[in-house]
């Protein structure tokens, strides 16, 4: 029998409890058999940043070395457009999830570098936060993408319009058929968009989707028959959301409250009630939570129980709270019956993307 530490169970056991850079740099460094399992967990997970990326050096180590193929989540943000076009010559093949962010607007030119990325033949899932000029950049992206994808979250810039219909892809009719899509784009600017024929995407299927406005109209009658899954973010008026009667099989809810609760709460109750026994899971989200708030809170939440027998699990996120709030919080959570599962978390900074969590 060989060492111990060279069992392969064993060593990631070992690695599962390895976060940090420079410990991971240190393990890989104890002998060989230890040093792909930790340049796996360290390479895993790759950010580039404007500030922080020297494009010669990193191409060249890339194009000549094994780690490439061990990068999973590859993150671009706010690289110069003078820098991509030097990515384009380098196969990401297995990457899985894929962000790209920027501020500046981008142009033809650099769009066709970034159609490189989402051809990854391992790529399930797509972020994209950027500044087009044109709606019909966006979409020249698709042409040539990987038949995997099934998760994209687009936030566009200031001036990309939709428009009335897009054009065609050229030379390409198959449709990305998604199970998740978010935009923070208005619904009635990229409803209408979304379901045209030649848009290069279908979202017959979709599961998930998350929006920072209401649901309605004829896109939210295309959603409703396969949606489980809904986040609704950034609800300015929840009166404006209607209800979300229509989506018959709803099986998690990711709502942004804002006080006063009862109108944010009042969205989810006009689930029907021979369709409330779907509904499993919420995740509700709230800033700024002070004492009274705090009371207010677990007070909806106890009638939610009470309409919501089904509820598994209720997770709450709070934003900026004091430590006599969090304290009263638990003691008002205590009071809520222990049929459902109630997890809860404070933190100042925003989360991670909505996908990552729902879908």
């Amino acid at each position: 029998m060989g060492h111990p530490l060279k069992i392969p169970e064993l060593l990631d056991l070992i690695l599962s409890s390895v976060d940090a850079p420079q410990d991971l740099k240190a393990s890989a460094l104890v002998c060989r058999s230890w040093a792909l399992p930790s340049q796996s967990r360290l390479f895993s997970s790759i950010y580039l940043h404007e500030d922080e990326v020297h494009p010669r050096l990193l191409l060249s180590a890339l194009q000549r070395s094994h780690l490439i193929r061990l990068i999973k989540t590859l993150n671009l943000i706010d690289l110069p457009q003078s820098v991509l076009p030097r990515f384009a010559h380098i196969s990401f093949y297995g990457v899985h999830t894929l962000g790209f962010h920027g501020r500046s607007a981008y142009y033809r030119r650099v769009v066709c570098t970034i159609q490189k990325f989402p051809s990854s033949p391992a790529l399930v899932s797509v972020t994209i936060s950027c500044n087009f000029r044109r709606s019909d950049d966006f979409l020249h992206i698709w042409d040539r993408c990987s038949h995997t994808i099934m998760n994209l979250s687009f936030t566009p810039g200031p001036d990309f319009n939709p428009g009335d219909s897009p054009d065609p892809a050229p030379g390409g009719s198959r449709r990305i058929k998604f199970e998740s899509f978010g935009c923070t784009k208005s619904l009635d600017k990229i409803g209408r968009w979304l379901r045209d024929p030649s848009s290069p995407f279908d979202i017959s299927g979709l599961k998930a989707f998350q929006c920072n406005d209401s649901i309605r109209g004829v896109f939210a009658e295309t959603l409703a028959p396969a949606l489980r899954t809904i986040a609704i973010l950034s609800l300015i008026d929840p009166r404006l959301t209607q209800d979300i009667s229509r989506f018959r099989r709803l099986q998690q809810l990711d709502l942004e409250l804002a006080y006063p609760f009862d109108e944010h709460f009042g969205v989810i109750c006009t689930i029907r009630s021979e369709d409330r026994h779907h509904l499993q899971a919420l995740q509700l989200h709230v800033s700024q939570l002070e004492e009274a708030q705090a009371k207010a809170l677990a007070h909806e939440l106890r009638h939610l129980q009470s309409v919501f027998s089904h509820i598994k699990t209720v997770h709450l996120r709070v934003i900026s709270a004091s430590a006599e709030v969090r304290m009263n919080l638990a003691s008002y959570f205590a009071q809520l019956d222990p049929k459902t599962a109630l997890h809860w978390e404070f933190d100042a900074v925003e989360e991670t993307p909505w996908y990552t969590r729902i879908v």
